[in-house]
């Protein structure tokens, strides 16, 4: 029988065995020497790196995240909060914060950093052809995000003497981009005013007026509608029944379209609204006349009014026409009485309506059969229970575009003859104050102006410069230092 084994001997053995382990497949990580832990690596705790700690990261401290600080957040420093520049622009705007390094004056404020506008007029060239300009009408429209929509009625070149295109230029992708809405010229067309408006859904309205010829015996205009809701523009006729003139148009919170026109044939005011999809024409005043502009706008409660001209027999009056229960209800504003005039006329409309309806307009009027002729910026308003009409400027030039802010307060700008620059009127209180606007445009019927969401915006034509288009906005004066140089409203 063999020789009994010792028990030393197999002590011996079982140690050569532990120590010399290889590692094959399915073990942990090889020990670099004994420990009381159960995972085979070569620290004393029961995890499986080979750090002091108790948890499952490398570094060298007892919390679960990968610094170390010893703190379970997420920054690099020794306290338990969060740092504040882990984010240092925390409005968004592009600007950090000035705790952080940055620019930023105010960083809880995406409206507020270096270069913001502070009621400063920001100018954006919108179209420029060159020498064959002929850029007339503009109308301005701004979207929910600020930017713009500019339509206009364009000159070409087509056969003897040229014919019209329907533009519209916007910057929604950050510069002007323009489209050709209706190629009238190709056609041997004639555009001419517009309004336009957008919606909700940014999708973009237009109606305009256009004839197919100058056919002096008949010179007839239909009123068409153009509409771009992100696939292309869809054209169609809204009348062509008579003669349809200076055409205007707002859009209600449900995006259904109101539209106002006069009729150089049947020398009366009609209205056009599209609730159901089709549009839908109607009446509203057989005393207007028929080639005076107009102007549709919308109450808060989305009821529609519209300023015109009308006739009576000793000259014309400014009239306001308001839709009541399905009735048109009709009301003098001023009557213009011709005295000693010869002609008077209103070229240019234009009404807001807020708590109470403003209506600046411009009238032409000449002394005697050929003495000189006056053009004087008018402004209404009904705020007092009645109609207050006031003369803002005795030496206007058309077109006179009217505004009001979320605080009551309106504006008006208009034309002036002797600098061909712009007048901007501010109402303050009982008075108007004045304020010329460095940009040049001593044409009539080339400026459209607005306020939306405390800003001006403002489209003009620049005849000195080959009829070249320009858009100009601001913010309105708020008492706060948007650009962060110190100074508020500066």
């Amino acid at each position: 029988m063999p020789p009994a084994v010792t028990p030393l001997f197999f002590a011996l053995v079982a140690g050569a065995c532990g120590s010399g382990d290889s590692g094959e497949p399915g073990d942990g990580p090889v020990d670099a020497g004994p420990d009381t832990g159960a995972d085979g690596d070569s620290d004393s705790d029961s995890d499986s790196d080979v750090d002091s700690d108790t948890d499952t990261d490398t570094d060298t401290d007892t919390d679960t995240d990968s610094d170390s600080d010893s703190v379970s957040d997420s920054d690099s420093d020794s306290d338990s909060d969060v740092d504040p520049c882990a984010v240092p622009d925390a409005d968004g705007d592009g600007h950090d914060s000035i705790a952080c390094g940055g620019d930023d004056c105010a960083d809880d404020s995406s409206d507020v950093y270096p270069g913001a506008n502070d009621f400063e007029w920001f100018e954006e060239l919108v179209w420029d052809s060159g020498a064959n300009g002929n850029y007339i009408d503009p109308a301005l429209a701004v979207a929910a995000d600020g930017s713009a929509r500019v339509s206009f009625h364009a000159w070409v070149p087509a056969g003897a003497s040229g014919a019209d295109e329907l533009h519209v230029s916007s910057n929604a992708s950050g510069a002007w981009e323009s489209d050709v809405v209706d190629d009238a010229a190709a056609e041997g067309q004639y555009v001419r005013q517009s309004g336009i408006g957008v919606d909700a859904d940014d999708a973009v309205h237009i109606v305009y007026q256009i004839h197919d010829g100058w056919d002096a015996a008949v010179f007839p205009f239909d009123l068409s509608y153009a509409k771009d809701a992100g696939a292309g523009w869809e054209l169609e006729t809204i009348d062509a029944a008579g003669n349809a003139r200076e055409p205007s148009m707002a859009i209600d919170e449900d995006g259904i379209l109101h539209a106002a026109y006069t009729d150089g044939s049947r020398l009366d005011l009609r209205y056009a609204t599209n609730p159901k999809g089709g549009w839908r024409t109607e009446l509203v005043d057989t005393w207007a006349t028929g080639w005076s502009p107009t102007s549709v706008a919308l109450a808060p409660d989305g009821t529609p009014s519209i300023a015109y001209e009308a006739y009576w027999a000793d000259g014309t009056i400014l009239r306001l026409a308001s839709l009541d229960a399905g009735v048109w209800a009709r009301t003098d504003v001023d009557a213009i009485d011709s005295g000693a005039f010869a002609y008077e006329s209103l070229l240019s409309i234009h009404m807001v309506v807020a708590d109470e309806v403003g209506i600046a307009a411009l009238l032409y009027w000449r002394e005697g059969a050929f003495g000189p002729t006056h053009q004087e910026a008018l402004f209404a308003s009904d705020g007092a229970g009645a109609w207050v009409v006031e003369t803002i400027s005795e030496d206007a030039q058309a077109p006179a575009r009217c505004a009001v802010d979320v605080d009551g307060v309106f504006r008006v700008v208009h034309g002036d003859p002797p600098s061909a620059e712009l007048s901007h009127w501010t109402q303050d209180g009982a008075a108007w104050s004045l304020e010329t606007l460095p940009f040049t445009s001593d044409n009539s019927e080339r400026v459209s102006y607005l306020i939306r969401d405390g800003s001006e915006h403002l489209v003009y034509v620049d005849s000195t410069a080959d009829d070249a288009i320009w858009y100009a906005t601001r913010s309105l004066a708020d008492g706060v230092d948007q650009d962060c140089d110190g100074l508020a409203d500066e």
